[in-house]
């Protein structure tokens, strides 16, 4: 619990430093932080504590390209913090980190 907390406050920390600039105009203003274990990720989606959650067109990751994060280096068990939105009753993913 003690590690969740701290990477909850360190993703909050990236997230604030992320700019809002890079983003489309149509992206909402209401984003979230999520921490958890990945079941899945594919170029669509992520399956994350049972949770599915569609990549946006422009979802980024922390050092990563998709292709690199689905073959090789984010496995099912590993721990990843998501910066995600909510968009016409949706959930989407903006940002993957890797922890």
């Amino acid at each position: 619990m003690k590690n969740l907390v701290w990477l909850t406050v360190l993703l909050s920390m990236i997230s604030s430093l992320t700019c809002a600039n890079d983003r489309p105009s149509w992206y909402p203003s209401n984003e979230s932080l999520a921490v958890g274990q990945v079941i899945t990720l594919t170029s669509t989606k992520i399956a994350f504590d049972d949770e599915y959650y569609i990549l946006s067109p422009t979802v980024k990751f922390s050092t990563l390209t998709l292709e690199k994060a689905t073959s090789s280096f984010i496995k099912k068990g590993g721990w990843v913090g998501l910066k995600l939105f909510q968009f016409n009753n949706k959930t989407y993913v903006d940002h993957i980190y890797e922890l």
